[in-house]
C-alpha cells in the first residue's frame, strides 16, 4: 500500500471515532439520496445510488443538481392538473 492509505489506516486504527462518523455521514447521505431519487421517480438514478459507493459523492451530486429538477417539475405539474378540476367542477 501507499503511504498515505497506511496513514489513514493508522489513524482509524487508533482512533475508531472516525470510521463510526464516516458510516453514520454515508448511511445518511445514500439514504436521503436513495429516498429522493424514489420520490421523484428516477429510476436510473436510484439503480445508480444503490450500486455505486465512492464515499458519498454520487449522493451530494444527485442531491445537490440532479433531484431538483424531477421534484419541480412534477410540482408544477399536480398544481395545473389541480387548477384545471377546479376550473372543471365550477
Amino acid at each position: 500500500m501507499t503511504p498515505d492509505l497506511d496513514n489513514i489506516f493508522t489513524i482509524i486504527r487508533s482512533n475508531p471515532i472516525f470510521l463510526l462518523l464516516y458510516m453514520a455521514y454515508n448511511a445518511v447521505l445514500k439514504g436521503l439520496s436513495l429516498w429522493r431519487a424514489a420520490k421523484n421517480s428516477h429510476k436510473y438514478w436510484f439503480i445508480g445510488l444503490l450500486v455505486v459507493n465512492l464515499f458519498g459523492i454520487p449522493e451530494i451530486l444527485y442531491l445537490l443538481y440532479f433531484s431538483k429538477k424531477g421534484g419541480v417539475q412534477r410540482e408544477v405539474l399536480q398544481k395545473n392538473i389541480v387548477k384545471s378540476k377546479v376550473k372543471k367542477a365550477k
